[in-house]
């Protein structure tokens, strides 16, 4: 399973009531914040979604080299999440 999205990192910039997350070159989303902090969060956690999916992916693999997690609900959602992220 491979991420298809934008390879660079992820980053917030401002301008006036929006933030946008972007790469280098692409602006990934625009989230208008007129209310301030609430908005900021949610930049914050679309922005660290690719690091967010990458560590879930590792972990997920780590725990299958180690054990039959099959049983397990938080493994199993952590799965579900990965096909979501991957549109899978």
């Amino acid at each position: 399973m491979e991420f298809k999205g934008s390879k660079e990192e992820w980053f917030i910039s401002e301008m006036g009531l929006s933030k946008f997350v972007t790469t280098n070159d692409t602006n990934v989303c625009e989230i208008f914040t007129p209310y301030g902090i609430e908005g900021q969060a949610n930049a914050h956690l679309i922005a660290s979604a690719p690091k967010l999916l990458e560590a879930l992916q590792g972990l997920t693999n780590e725990i299958e080299d180690c054990a039959e997690p099959n049983d397990w609900d938080t493994y199993t959602k952590a799965k579900a999440a990965i096909k979501q992220a991957l549109n899978q």
